[in-house]
């Protein structure tokens, strides 16, 4: 049995529609567009310069953020034996230069024993890495997944409709529910409303475009669903934990230089 392997993959749509498990561990790094990485209870988003860690026997899903778009990412895969780790859930942290540098190094082969040779050097130092690596969380929020078609529905509807105006009772008329039914039900499922769960879809897709255009800050609110930019300055540091700006910035993509909204 191969202890250790490297894959390069290439997406313009969803690889898989429901969740898989390894034998496994698993690093995956997103090189370009945005990936979703999803278990059995929640969506998080995972952008450049950052990985995450799926330990084997875990359920899990990676999606392309946008179905449009292609996604070109790194994996890793090695024995549990090779890293030892104290539990079972998915990890999200932000990758050191050096870590980049070996995950390329080890993908410059696809799908091939990376144990020996200068591949298995580099794989020792990764892992020798990687337990101060996955210190360095880069969880800002997660999406809860939903359990009952019901709401496998009204998700469906938010996004394909996220980035317009959104009232509940267009929502519930939408679903042929009321407004109680509608909010009752998806509360109870989801764990948060309607309402929140449309405001997180829309600064997720605020943060890939900060991340893939050069938009001014303004473009990217009303792009994402937001008629005021000082609310979508709000809720996107609520939920981030910085600006719009300095997130861009902090994840390597230069600031638009025609952007003259605050910090």
């Amino acid at each position: 049995m191969v202890a250790a392997f490297s894959r390069r993959d290439l997406w313009d749509s969803d690889p898989v529609q429901h969740l898989n498990v390894h034998s496994s561990h698993q690093v995956i790094a997103a090189l370009q567009g945005m990936l979703l990485v999803e278990d059995d209870a929640a969506r998080r988003p995972l952008y450049q310069r950052a990985a995450a860690f799926i330990p084997a026997g875990k359920p899990h899903r990676v999606v392309a953020m946008h179905r449009t778009d292609s996604v070109r990412c790194y994996s890793l895969f090695f024995h549990p034996t090779l890293f030892p780790v104290p539990d079972s859930s998915i990890r999200l942290f932000r990758t050191s230069d050096l870590c980049c540098a070996l995950l390329q190094k080890m993908n410059e082969h696809n799908l091939v024993d990376i144990t020996g040779g200068i591949e298995g050097r580099c794989l020792g130092l990764f892992l020798s890495l990687l337990p101060e690596e996955m210190e360095h969380r880069c969880e800002s929020f997660r999406l809860p997944v939903a359990s009952t078609e019901r709401s496998r529905r009204v998700i469906e509807y938010l996004n394909s409709r996220f980035s317009s105006e959104l009232r509940l009772h267009q929502i519930a008329g939408a679903m042929a529910l009321s407004e109680r039914q509608l909010s009752r039900g998806f509360k109870h499922d989801m764990g948060i409303t309607v309402m929140e769960y449309a405001k997180v879809c829309r600064l997720i897709h605020a943060s890939y475009l900060l991340l893939h255009q050069e938009s001014k800050i303004i473009d990217v609110a009303h792009d994402s669903g937001y008629a005021s930019v000082s609310t979508f300055h709000r809720d996107f540091k609520r939920y981030f934990g910085v600006a719009p700006n300095r997130f861009r910035r902090s994840t390597g993509k230069p600031e638009s230089k025609l952007d003259e909204t605050p910090q």
